[in-house]
């Protein structure tokens, strides 16, 4: 089909985006659970249009393990396809890799965090059914038929190989303090290391860019300068559709892909991460001046209601100034955009908690 559809899904925090190749074929990037179904978002909503995800999903993508991108992951793989293809970053954490290697038993004689975790029971069950999770890089093709192309952008190879030093100087020094690896672990720049996608019309040469989390790093052979720059990334001008980075947050904003790249009516879409409170409004202004049409999956943080009247704020602020009184957020807040991306065009609707900024 020469049309491609993209659902992209969101809550205050969580992210999850599915995509359909062709006709029962679908493809889906992250995961969240849908507080009203207990499920993953991307297995309630196929299931919600009739289709079975156990003959429907055979591509799922693991951008990187933050919890609001991987809750729920380890049920799309038992409800997919069961030989649908995983990937995943080849740029890990020091934490990520420690997990994965000893899921492989790579690494043996270092203590780990109980298998509770969600990024654990990925790897376990992937072991368990004797698959292996397939590691993606810059200009790796992800799928492609006569009509559209999809790839990686990123993690560079210069990520890849800065996580890898990270990962060995790690195992190195907790060798030499006589400390277990998992003691030594941290979050090393997470987000450069994520995966960044464009799916690319053959005919039209229009592309869907979708940021994941990727951001900007001081170094352009990481992150955005090194994906907008690669083989595989999308042509000037052609993005009808981008999937804002990290949502929308200052240090994802990569200037050269919006003033360059970006088509004249692209759509932009963004989602939440309420505990951050992104996307803010000043970014939000920003984009306005690149599109008119801002789409979030739920309402951000700065839109949402106050607790107490600007009036009686002040009292509360005279009388406890040590009390901070915070903005509602929707406990269950739910929405999701989907779009439909042809050569000429693209359409959208808005669902749920969904709205236009």
């Amino acid at each position: 089909m020469p049309d491609i559809n993209v659902v992209v899904f969101g809550r205050g925090n969580g992210e999850s985006i599915l995509v359909e190749l062709e006709q029962d074929n679908w493809m889906v990037v992250d995961s969240f659970i849908n507080v009203k179904t207990k499920k993953p978002a991307a297995i309630s909503y196929l299931e919600s249009i009739g289709l079975d995800p156990s003959l429907v999903l055979k591509r799922i993508v693991i951008t990187h393990f933050h919890e609001d991108h991987i809750k729920g992951m380890s049920s799309i793989i038992e409800s997919a396809s069961p030989d649908a293809k995983v990937y995943m970053p080849d740029a890990l954490t020091t934490n990520e890799a420690l997990n994965y290697y000893s899921s492989l038993e790579i690494i043996n004689g270092f203590d780990i965090k109980s298998m509770t975790s969600e990024i654990q029971k990925v790897f376990k069950l992937m072991k368990k059914s004797e698959r292996l999770i397939i590691r993606l890089n810059q200009d790796k093709v992800i799928f492609k038929n006569e009509n559209h192309i999809i790839s990686a952008l990123s993690p560079s190879d210069y990520d890849s190989i800065k996580s890898t030093e990270m990962f060995t100087k790690k195992i190195i020094k907790s060798v030499e303090n006589k400390r277990t690896l998992a003691q030594s672990a941290s979050k090393d720049f997470p987000n450069h290391f994520c995966i960044a996608i464009n799916i690319e019309n053959l005919n039209s040469k229009k592309s869907i860019l979708l940021g994941a989390d990727l951001e900007i790093t001081l170094d352009k052979r990481g992150g955005w300068d090194s994906a907008i720059n690669t083989h595989l990334a999308p042509k000037k001008r052609s993005i009808d559709l981008f999937k804002v980075p990290h949502h929308g947050s200052k240090t994802a904003f990569h200037k050269e892909t919006w003033e360059c790249y970006t088509s004249s009516n692209f759509i932009a879409l963004i989602t939440t991460f309420g505990s951050s409170s992104l996307p803010r409004e000043e970014s939000i202004k920003i984009y306005k001046t690149y599109t008119e049409t801002v789409l979030c999956a739920t309402k951000p943080k700065y839109s949402t209601k106050k607790v107490l009247s600007p009036k009686a704020s002040k009292i509360v602020n005279k009388k406890t100034p040590d009390v901070k009184v915070l903005d509602v957020m929707p406990l269950e807040s739910f929405g999701f955009i989907h779009s439909t991306h042809s050569s000429q065009q693209v359409k959208y609707q808005l669902y749920g908690d969904a709205l236009k900024l």
